[in-house]
């Protein structure tokens, strides 16, 4: 299904962009979701990536790099699917955090758990101090 970007402004819903089929007087069903910030999605991997340069060596071998690190926060998080192989193996998989897969409030969500995790697990330091290290970056 085709997406569409619009901005409530003066009482009309409008585009964000031209590049779009909608076509005069024809009727459209819309469903209204609230798309997450791009900051905010910007500042999640900036945190990673603050995790990854300073974690002790022992965590960085497992988890040395932005991608391994996000799959272990997911999973740590609860943020997971599990599949049973046709061996009976039980696999996990991290869920997406796509801006499609994910709202605005999960990703807050997810934020807040993993900055958590992350101080308290990777960093041994405060929530604070790691999220004021991070806003330093922004």
């Amino acid at each position: 299904m085709p997406q569409l970007e619009a901005i409530y402004i003066d009482g009309k819903l409008v585009p964000m962009s031209d590049d779009h089929n909608l076509k005069p007087s024809k009727v459209y069903c819309v469903s209204f979701k609230p798309i997450r910030n791009p900051r905010f999605h910007r500042k999640f991997f900036r945190m990673l990536k603050v995790v990854v340069d300073n974690m002790p060596e022992a965590y960085a071998v497992r988890f040395g790099d932005v991608e391994r690190l996000r799959k272990e926060i997911l999973i740590q998080t609860g943020r997971f699917e599990t599949h049973t192989t046709i061996n009976g193996t039980e696999m996990i998989f991290p869920k997406s955090i796509s801006f499609a897969e994910m709202d605005g409030d999960e990703f807050e969500a997810l934020y807040s758990d993993a900055l958590k995790l992350c101080a308290q697990y990777f960093l041994k330091c405060s929530e604070e101090q790691l999220d004021n290290f991070i806003n330093e970056f922004l």
